[in-house]
């Protein structure tokens, strides 16, 4: 996935927009920033999201109604931090690692903005929070944050280090039901 040369049959609005994202990659993490790093399905699927096209996301397999999880990805560059500003404004959401959610949460200083109530929310580092102060009581939190965010409708999206099937294996079928896994 070459983002300066175009290949046969690649959609315009996708290399312009792969070409924005190398380039807010290179404004935020600096020269060493590689779009490459990242699987080009990945990326593609990334695209038909934000862009909302119903047509190209049913084709890629996504459902308009989940929120996005990027699993197995880099500790050092979050690319749901650097797709965020090409969300339309309403789409448009905070971003809080779960570890600094769990520490606020047991200290009874509840995280603005309230990760229960608002309408679009990203977690970073889902399933790393463990460990922290008491391991079960870290899982519960999220888990029954995770429940309670989809009962609400409300749009979740997550990154983390680990696969997708370790994180139903510690929060249960909620994730398959609250995100479109990448």
């Amino acid at each position: 996935m070459n983002v300066h040369k175009p290949a046969a049959g690649k959609q315009p609005g996708f290399l312009k927009w792969l070409n924005a994202l190398y380039h807010r990659g290179n404004d935020v993490y600096g020269s060493t920033f590689d779009i490459n790093q990242y699987p080009e399905k990945m990326v593609r699927k990334l695209y038909a999201y934000i862009t909302g096209d119903t047509d190209l996301m049913i084709f890629t397999g996504l459902d308009p109604d989940k929120g996005i999880l990027l699993s197995q990805m880099p500790e050092e560059s979050n690319l749901l931090y650097l797709v965020k500003p090409f969300f339309p404004v309403v789409k448009q959401y905070p971003i809080r690692s779960t570890q600094e959610i769990r520490s606020m949460a047991a200290r009874r200083c509840p995280p603005t903005p309230n990760p229960f109530t608002t309408a679009v929310y990203c977690f970073d580092g889902l399933g790393t929070e463990t460990g922290l102060h008491q391991p079960n009581a870290d899982c519960e939190y999220f888990k029954d944050l995770l429940i309670q965010r989809y009962a609400n409708r409300l749009l979740t999206h997550a990154t983390s280090r680990i696969t997708a099937y370790d994180l139903e294996k510690r929060y249960g079928k909620i994730i398959g039901k609250l995100f479109n896994v990448l």
